[in-house]
């Protein structure tokens, strides 16, 4: 009898919980509908808040999170979005839909590894969706794996299920690997194929730019412009082609139509601000540099760039300025605080300089730049022997401004 007491307590507080927990489930599904509504009408901000809600009401749903965490990542809410995934993934580790919108979302971040983690972890749950493996061979060709990205695409092959994109992931796998005739023979069959698909003509072309044939890959650029007017891209690559030929004017033209299509990452403008740079229009480069920059406040080849730009112009506060992000952005890179020593040496702050100077060297032993310009700081502050040290140094490892300032100073 006290047994038989026992089992219908316990019963009845498990569908005690049960039931509570299916209540705060029927809460959180409605609340997930009216935030969809939202949603489909562009009110970002109240979606996010009935999403909210949906979690707080059943912090267990793990489909709260996911629509969250898409949400986020949409509005540029990129950690928010990354607790989100984890979140809904440690709820329920057996979802490969959850996996593979965490693989797309480490993709965009930058994580490949961690897409690759995740989209295996995918396919190991759902071997059978064929379309994990094919975007898996796309995280593979982003960190440099072309062999594996090929046995995925041989293994798709054997399930009948490869498109032309995938024989376009395979021209580019091979063209990567410098396997050119094989890629060359691909991209081939496919224009002979499909004769107007202009993405082929324009893989034909980075594949003549990899080969040095410059005047091939214009070709080819121009006829998958000619294909699609609108293709942003092949007037970006094409603009390599002519920089490469050293026509310039073209180059900057083929920006300029790139731009005005609509294709605004800042590795165009910071493309164009190169060459501005190279034809010597420096306050034309310094906005491309800052356009750049605007687009992407991490891009530190363009804080390099504009920082150096800056410095040519005669614009010490600003480069300053940038020097200074550029080594917080990346305190490993010597290049960076060589560059901030020589804005420091600018403005008469010789031991800032040093100090600067002093960070690469210690970063990077073999930069001589850091080592001749520290030498010239220490003649500033009439340091002989310290200067000589430094651009004996230099010299010895064949730098040649070391060399004549070593010759001049320390008589040697």
């Amino acid at each position: 009898m006290r047994i038989f007491f026992i089992l219908s307590l316990l019963f009845a507080l498990v569908s005690h919980d049960l039931s509570a927990q299916s209540a705060a489930r029927r809460t959180a599904n409605e609340l997930l509908k009216e935030a969809d509504v939202y949603l489909r009408f562009g009110d970002w901000w109240t979606a996010l808040d009935k999403y909210t809600s949906a979690i707080n009401a059943d912090q267990t749903f793990a489909e709260a999170y996911m629509k969250r965490a898409l949400l986020n990542e949409k509005i540029g809410r990129f950690e928010d979005a990354r607790r989100d995934y984890d979140r809904a993934i440690e709820i329920n580790p057996y979802s490969d839909i959850h996996y593979d919108k965490r693989a797309k979302f480490r993709m965009v971040s930058g994580d490949y590894r961690g897409a690759i983690d995740d989209i295996t972890t995918a396919i190991s749950i759902a071997p059978d969706k064929h379309e994990y493996r094919s975007r898996r061979v796309d995280d593979y060709i982003a960190i440099g794996e072309y062999q594996r990205a090929l046995e995925d695409l041989d293994t798709l092959a054997v399930y009948d299920t490869t498109d032309v994109l995938d024989n376009m992931r395979m021209a580019l796998a091979l063209m990567l690997m410098g396997e050119f005739k094989d890629s060359r023979d691909i991209l081939r069959e496919i224009n002979e194929e499909f004769p107007r698909f202009s993405m082929a003509h324009d893989m034909m072309g980075l594949l003549y730019l990899r080969e040095g044939e410059y005047r091939d890959a214009e070709r080819a650029f121009t006829r998958a412009i000619s294909l699609n007017p609108g293709f942003a891209l092949a007037y970006y690559n094409r603009s390599v082609a002519y920089r490469l030929m050293d026509q310039k004017h073209k180059a900057i033209n083929d920006l300029n139509e790139a731009i005005e299509i609509g294709r605004k990452p800042s590795n165009v403008y910071f493309s164009r601000a190169i060459i501005r740079k190279e034809m010597g229009d420096l306050k034309g480069a310094n906005e491309d540099y800052s356009r750049a920059l605007d687009m992407d406040s991490t891009y530190t080849d363009a804080l390099f760039n504009r920082a150096f730009t800056l410095k040519l112009l005669g614009e010490f506060n600003h480069a300053l300025d940038d020097a200074t992000g550029l080594v917080e952005l990346e305190p490993e890179s010597a290049e960076a605080w060589n560059l901030k020593g020589s804005i420091h040496m600018l403005f008469g702050n010789y031991q800032d300089a040093i100090s600067a100077y002093t960070r690469a060297i210690n970063l990077n032993p073999d930069l001589l730049d850091a080592y001749s310009n520290r030498g010239v700081t220490y003649l500033m502050i009439h340091h002989q022997r310290m200067a000589c040290n430094d651009l004996e140094r230099g010299a010895n490892s064949g730098h040649s401004k070391a060399q004549e300032l070593l010759q001049y100073f320390c008589g040697n």
